[in-house]
């Protein structure tokens, strides 16, 4: 007869000896997970709840928020806004109240950054220190900085950043308008450029100030890698000339509100010009926006220019803005072959569609418009105005009841313009 001892040495343990319990470090994870879907606001008070979740809810919302740091002298709430640790940051730099000094090698370490705003907006003679704290400030996070945006004055200058390397800088913004005196600020900014973001992908600056990169015959030296570009303010043929310098093929061309000047008789150059510049980078272009004007003298006018765009077999996104612009347009439906707009052949990929002219015709928009019963399913997001003066304008409703024919699957962005239409 077994022995009751040894029954009970071999009998199994209790369920409760063989469950553990979940390992603490899930919960980060779970929450950190959850944090994706919550509202930035929410975020703030769910750091609150306890130290788990607040040790998986700030990355969330440090990626998410941007850091004001005024670089006013005010040390003491310089210090507490750096007590969130943050990586993206937006120093600002104003008008001061009063003369002040910052010390370069005392100012709080900053490292790690991910994204930097400068806010120049100050003449230097009311600030001590602020633009080598602020080039500091950029030289410590070297390694990490993704997007770094300028914006200054004509007093102030764009840090040099030496043999520095920023090896994950995707984004660069400038916003500055030069003058004659101004020429070590584009020389760094070039430099900046070809030497120190070897990665760089987008780039938004002005048409002039790229125009004066140019001429330092540093544009061929951009890098291979960057494929956007945005161009804003004004310029002129030659300043959109220097495009064709750049090394690389673009997938983003944004002209954001780009203002000709003294054109001329250059102006019958243009089409040509915009169509050679377009064809170049058909191929790869996915986003064209085209918001170009300029002011025409009495004997200017753009109804005799003939504007041909080729076909763009990567094209997802087509946005022509104040298209009395661009009158008379022929699209490319075979190799040199130019006509009414097929998009099957023109626009095989595109998903947005987006047309405007200042003009109350819609002749200046038939162009978009394919004769027959053609049906293009592939496009999301369509909207094709006229420019109106009433409250209800029946040459608008019309274009949008042609929208919904051609573009059946861009009906709910046709029905959220017809809305705005019926309710203004």
């Amino acid at each position: 007869m077994p022995n009751d001892s040894a029954k009970e040495d071999s009998a199994p343990s209790t369920c409760s000896e063989h469950v553990s319990t979940p390992r603490s470090v899930l919960i980060p994870d779970v929450i950190h997970h959850l944090s994706s879907f919550v509202a930035t606001q929410d975020l703030r008070e769910l750091r609150l709840v306890s130290k788990s979740w607040n040790y998986a809810v700030t990355p969330v919302l440090k990626a998410r928020t941007k850091t004001i740091l005024k670089l006013d002298g005010n040390m003491a709430d310089i210090k507490e806004q750096l007590e969130f640790s943050p990586i993206n940051l937006y120093l600002l730099v104003e008008h001061p109240n009063q003369p002040f000094t910052l010390d370069p090698a005392t100012f709080p370490s900053i490292r790690n950054l991910k994204s930097i705003y400068f806010s120049y907006i100050a003449d230097r003679h009311g600030y001590l220190g602020v633009q080598e704290v602020c080039r500091k400030i950029v030289l410590a996070s070297s390694g990490s900085l993704q997007e770094l945006k300028f914006e200054w004055d004509n007093e102030s200058d764009v840090p040099s950043f030496e043999s520095a390397v920023f090896p994950k800088l995707r984004n660069l913004g400038t916003d500055y308008f030069s003058d004659d005196d101004d020429a070590i600020v584009i020389k760094n900014l070039g430099h900046a450029i070809t030497q120190s973001f070897p990665n760089l992908e987008h780039l938004a600056i002005g048409a002039e100030n790229l125009h004066a990169i140019w001429e330092l015959g540093l544009l061929p030296k951009f890098p291979r890698s960057l494929s956007s570009i945005t161009l804003d303010g004004p310029s002129n043929l030659f300043g959109l000339e220097c495009l064709f310098e750049l090394p690389g093929r673009l997938k983003r061309l944004i002209f954001d509100e780009v203002h000709l000047e003294e054109i001329g008789t250059e102006m019958v150059e243009l089409p040509t010009m915009f169509y050679k510049l377009l064809k170049k980078h058909s191929q790869t272009l996915e986003e064209l926006c085209m918001d170009i004007y300029w002011e025409l003298s009495p004997s200017e006018d753009t109804d005799g220019l003939d504007w041909k765009f080729p076909m763009f077999s990567a094209m997802k996104t087509f946005k022509l803005c104040s298209s009395n612009f661009f009158r008379n347009i022929e699209f490319e439906n075979s190799l040199g072959y130019f006509g009414e707009i097929d998009y099957e052949t023109c626009f095989p990929v595109l998903e947005t569609l987006h047309v405007s002219t200042e003009q109350h015709d819609v002749a200046e928009v038939a162009c978009f418009f394919p004769s027959g019963d053609i049906v293009v399913d592939w496009v999301k997001d369509v909207d094709i105005k006229i420019y109106t003066e009433s409250d209800f304008d029946f040459e608008q409703a019309s274009v949008y009841t042609r929208l919904f024919k051609i573009f059946p699957n861009a009906r709910d962005s046709v029905v959220k313009q017809l809305r705005k239409l019926l309710l203004e």
